[in-house]
Order: structure tokens, then sequence, then C-alpha cells
């Protein structure tokens, strides 16, 4: 499903004393299938232009289109754009409850009312994309790691079948061997199921490796988006936001600087190795 925000305005307690603005004149539109990253300081705005996209919160001013339709535009299209817009919040494994893990992913699409077969296939499969096996799904979800309750929760998301995945820091106090392969899961997974995905990170590495695009945000405002080594190219301005560029890329930079002439769509030090022996070669 493709997105567009058109001349999106968020104004938190407008006409009181503590009336603060939130968003400003946001206009972008997604691809359908893309992979975006949203990433800025806290305070820049992420969280509340996340929450515009299933109408947890509204427009002061602007409108929101999904595949064309005004997700604002009555209830039941707000319920419908609910459902194809899954949002998972940062630390989501706080909000697991049931006595199993099969149970939890489940509830989101009892409450859709889904008939017992479509339950147990859509829990089965979602589970199965998070890489979440059998011998799991009588286990109590306070019991696992804190990378599979992770996944966990993402699978109760998916269970409900959304075309757009929002993701708020989906690795956030994750070990970096979770955090890795928190982030493999979900690429895998937007390749197997071709939907949209935003993730929104405070990790310029994180968003280098798997977006197809950048949002970067300061103050309510859009400041770049673009594909990752364009954005990367405004290092300075980037600093000023508060954002450093992936180390790989400030490598890169400071030899070409020099010279060298490194190929800049080189994200990972894996690319730059094989590069360079190529080059050696």
């Amino acid at each position: 499903m493709s997105i567009k925000i058109k001349n999106l305005h968020s104004v938190y307690n407008e006409g009181t004393v503590f009336e603060k603005k939130a968003l400003e004149n946001i206009n972008i539109e997604i691809n359908n299938g893309e992979f975006i990253g949203l990433i800025g300081h806290t305070g820049s705005g992420k969280s509340t232009l996340i929450q515009h996209l299933n109408s947890l919160i509204k427009p002061t001013e602007g409108e929101i289109t999904i595949d064309g339709i005004n997700i604002n535009e009555n209830k039941k299209i707000i319920k419908e754009s609910r459902q194809n817009v899954g949002l998972v919040f940062q630390y989501p494994e706080h909000q697991l409850f049931e006595t199993t893990v099969y149970e939890d992913v489940a509830f989101g699409a009892k409450k859709m009312g889904m008939d017992k077969n479509e339950i147990d296939k859509n829990v089965r499969e979602s589970l199965e994309i998070v890489g979440i096996g059998e011998e799991l799904y009588e286990k109590s979800p306070f019991e696992i790691s804190g990378g599979q309750k992770r996944k966990v929760a993402l699978a109760g998301v998916l269970v409900m079948k959304p075309k757009i995945l929002v993701l708020d820091e989906p690795t956030a106090g994750l070990d970096p061997k979770s955090r890795k392969a928190v982030l493999e899961n979900i690429k895998e997974m937007q390749n197997k199921l071709k939907i949209t995905i935003i993730l929104v990170s405070h990790s310029m590495e994180d968003v280098a490796k798997y977006a197809d695009r950048l949002i970067v945000m300061e103050k309510g405002k859009i400041v770049y988006f673009d594909k990752p080594n364009e954005v990367f190219k405004y290092e300075k301005r980037l600093e000023e936001i508060g954002l450093a560029i992936p180390k790989i890329k400030k490598l890169i930079n400071r030899l070409n600087e020099k010279g060298y002439k490194i190929e800049e769509d080189i994200n990972n030090i894996d690319e730059l190795v094989n590069y360079l022996e190529r080059k050696m070669r």
C-alpha cells in the first residue's frame, strides 16, 4: 500500500497556554513495498508522525491517504486503516499478557472476528515468519528471552495481516546479537510478504543497511527524504541535528577526501573489504 502525506500539521493542546507545534508542513510519498527508515533526535516528531498513520492522532491540518483513501474520512475507514497499518511501539513485549505464546499472538485475530481455522493458520504463519518454532507455542511469554519476546509481539501484529508495518525502535534494549537477529528477521519478512515497512530508529548504522530511503526529522519538520547514500553526504548538517552518519560512511568520506575514490554506495565493512580486494587484484 502506498502512503501520501500532504501539508500535514499537528498541534498539541491547540488554543491553550500549553500549545505546541509537533509537526509542520509534512509532505511525503511512500511507495508500496518500500522499506523506509525514519530517524531523528528525541523530540524531532518521529513518534507523533507514525501515530498519525493509523489515526491514533488526527491532523490539525492536511491529510493522509493510503492507496488514495483519506484515512480520517469516517469511522469505518479509520477502523479499516488500523487493520492495514500495524503499529509496533517501543518495548512491545511489555504488552504481552496471555498464558502462552500461541494465545498471545492469537488475541488480535480473535478480536477481529476470525474463525478458529483462520486464526490457527495465521498464528502459525506469523510465528514462522518471525522465527518462533512450535516448541515455544505453549511456553509462557514471560519465560522466553528478550529477543524472542520481541518476535512474539511482532507476530501478534502480523497475525492481523497488515499491509503496512510501522516499527518504533524495534531493537531498543536488546543485546547486539538479538538486535541483529530482529533486524534481519524484519528485512526477510518484508522480502517475503512484500509489505511497506517504516522503521523508526536512532541508529544510522541500522537504517543504512536496511532502508531504501530515509526520512530525517528535526523539530517537527522533514530535513531530508532520500536514499541513504544521498542523505549521508550531508555529514556536517546531520551532526548539527545530533545524528552521526555510519562509521563506515565516515571512513569512506575521509578516504575520498584523500583522493582514493571509493564507491559511495558501500554501506558496511564487508562491502568495503570486498571492494578493496577487487581493487588490489
